[in-house]
Parts: C-alpha cells; sequence; structure tokens
C-alpha cells in the first residue's frame, strides 16, 4: 500500500486548521508550525490532528501549503526558504493566499531559488466542513502534483496557465462578491437613512426575490 503524503500545512487557522483536518482524516501526516502561536491557534491545531514539526521536518514534507494572512505570505516563504535550501528533497510549496499575482511571482521566486518546487493555488469558499469542500484552483508547472491530493479530500482544479492565474482567478472571485456585498450594504443603508428601507426590502422581496 503506498505511503500517505506527509502534508505541512501553515498555519492553524480556521482555513489551515480545516484543511489539515480533512487531510488528517484522510490518513495524511499533517504537521504544522505553532511558533509564537496562541494557546487558539495551538488548541486548532491539536483538535485537528495537526502536529507540531521543526522547520527543518516542514521543508522536508511532501508539500507545504502556506495559508496565512496575505501580509504574512512573503516573510513566510523567506523564513522557510533556508530550511527548504537545506533539505535533501525540498517539499512542493504551494502558496494558497489571497494575493496578487505580481506578489504570487516574488514568493515563487524566493522559493525556487531555494531549490524547491512551486504551485500557486486560490481558495474559492469557507473552511471544509462536514458535507462541504472549497473548490482549490491551482497553476504552474507543479499544479497537477498538487492536485494529487483530490484523493486526500481536497477539490483542486488544476488550470493551464503559469504561476499567477490562480491568484488572478481568486482576485476576481473575491473583487465581484465582496463588491457586490459592499455596494449592497451602501445601498439598503441609504434606505434606512431615508425612512424607505420597509417598501424598498418588500419591493425587492416582490421583483427581485433571488
Amino acid at each position: 500500500m503506498p505511503q500517505a503524503p506527509v502534508i505541512a500545512v501553515i498555519a492553524a487557522g480556521d482555513m489551515g486548521s480545516g484543511i489539515g483536518r480533512r487531510l488528517s482524516e484522510s490518513g495524511c501526516k499533517v504537521l504544522t508550525s505553532l511558533v509564537g502561536r496562541s494557546a487558539a491557534s495551538r488548541g486548532r491545531a491539536s483538535e485537528a490532528g495537526m502536529a507540531e514539526a521543526s522547520d527543518a521536518d516542514i521543508a522536508s514534507a511532501d508539500m507545504i501549503l502556506s495559508i496565512v494572512p496575505p501580509g504574512d505570505a512573503l516573510g513566510l516563504a523567506e523564513r522557510l526558504a533556508f530550511a527548504l535550501k537545506a533539505a535533501a528533497k525540498p517539499a512542493l510549496y504551494v502558496d494558497c493566499n489571497a494575493v496578487s499575482p505580481q506578489t504570487v511571482g516574488g514568493i515563487a521566486a524566493v522559493i525556487e531559488a531555494a531549490g524547491a518546487p512551486f504551485a500557486d493555488a486560490g481558495i474559492i469558499g469557507g473552511p471544509p466542513a462536514p458535507g462541504y469542500t472549497p473548490a482549490i484552483y491551482a497553476s504552474g508547472a507543479q499544479a497537477r502534483l498538487f492536485a494529487t491530493l483530490n484523493s486526500h479530500g481536497l477539490d483542486i482544479r488544476a488550470m493551464d496557465g503559469p504561476v499567477g492565474q490562480a491568484s488572478a482567478l481568486k482576485m476576481c472571485y473575491a473583487g465581484l462578491t465582496k463588491g457586490l456585498h459592499a455596494v449592497g450594504v451602501a445601498v439598503i443603508r441609504g434606505a434606512i437613512e431615508a425612512g424607505v428601507d420597509d417598501t424598498f426590502l418588500a419591493e425587492l422581496a416582490e421583483s427581485q426575490p433571488q
């Protein structure tokens, strides 16, 4: 029987721990870094079956999934680049963060300079839950290697384009959905301030039920 892959998921936030739990439940060994993390993060990691590991062990995993706040994405890559360069067989590094194509290109340059393979990914939706799996789009030459985790409970959709396309898709999707929400909130607030909110909402319910 083939050995289940070793996957490092950083960090143990809501999305990271959700994906870590899904992979752990499918039989993967899931590692994470808890350096400087809060008690809440440590609790999420433990509940998700994610084991604390050193940077050296993380760099030697089969894959590293970077799922951190966008502002931390480049810093994490720069931190792990030292361990990746020292690893006998460095992990496939997958940046899953909501960053621009230009930023992910810079992250790819850091990782590839360390001698590790790289894939760009964009997560569409919320954390995995029973009966629900977010779509993860992936681009770059290693996208299909990343997509082998589909056999471990994920829904990874490999694109034919280069690094940057998955991040561009994520930005377009988020811009549309969040932009429409922002416009909707502004319009409803305007209706409330004008004192026509009840009539406005009643009209929407009749003419725009969707």
